[in-house]
């Protein structure tokens, strides 16, 4: 272990021996050029360690930024696929319903022109009841006659009308044969005290089709009047 040299007080800081004690002992450390030196460091150390900390804090504004394209992103995915089921629904509840008050009218109209039918053999039968000579007999054999209601009875008209304005409803009167044997038959003797009566209804649905529901009957000469 080197000892420390001892140097008489008397001698003069100028002396080379001193300078080089204290450059041992780091007496540079208060000469100008190391302390301009250490300023410039500490300065460069500065400007380095606000570097780091720009860089940093625009890295970290960056990723935030990305974070917000990519939740804004994922956002609107949602809203895209929210919207179309949205839209599929609603579009699948309107076919149902369309396709519900298709089948509700068609179904109303069909027992609508039942009751018509049915109707319309009544009227027949209440022609036959007032006169058969003068409503039935007398009626062309194959002309479509529309019913009409002249206030106080039932006529056979041939002018055209619709029920309610959608069901076109005709009555024909057809002759009777009979065989040998005195039964119906589609050829023989002509009967005149029976007609058979055809009754039908028409009418157009929701698909612009038309529609025909027919109701045959026999109309005999009850009272012979």
């Amino acid at each position: 272990m080197s000892k420390r040299k001892n140097y008489p007080l008397s001698r003069k800081l100028s002396d080379p021996r001193t300078r080089c004690d204290r450059a041992s002992r780091g007496g540079f450390a208060s000469t100008p050029v190391l302390s301009r030196l250490r300023k410039v460091f500490r300065l460069l150390s500065s400007v380095c360690k606000l570097g780091k900390k720009e860089y940093k804090s625009v890295t970290i504004e960056r990723r935030s930024f990305a974070g917000l394209k990519q939740v804004w992103g994922f956002g609107l995915i949602e809203v895209v696929v929210a919207a179309t089921i949205i839209t599929v629904f609603f579009v699948a509840i309107l076919s149902t319903y369309s396709f519900f008050l298709k089948t509700l009218l068609g179904g109303t109209q069909d027992v609508q022109a039942t009751f018509l039918l049915r109707e319309g053999a009544e009227v027949a039968r209440i022609l036959r009841d007032s006169s058969w000579s003068s409503n039935v007999a007398t009626a062309t054999v194959g002309t479509e006659y529309y019913l009409s209601w002249s206030g106080s009875a039932w006529v056979l008209s041939a002018t055209p009308s619709y029920v309610d304005g959608v069901f076109d409803r005709t009555v024909t009167f057809e002759s009777v044969y009979r065989d040998v044997n005195d039964d119906i038959a589609s050829s023989g003797t002509i009967d005149d005290n029976i007609r058979l009566v055809t009754v039908d209804v028409a009418w157009r649905n929701s698909a612009a089709a038309t529609t025909t529901k027919t109701l045959q009957t026999y109309l005999t000469n009850l009272y012979s009047n």
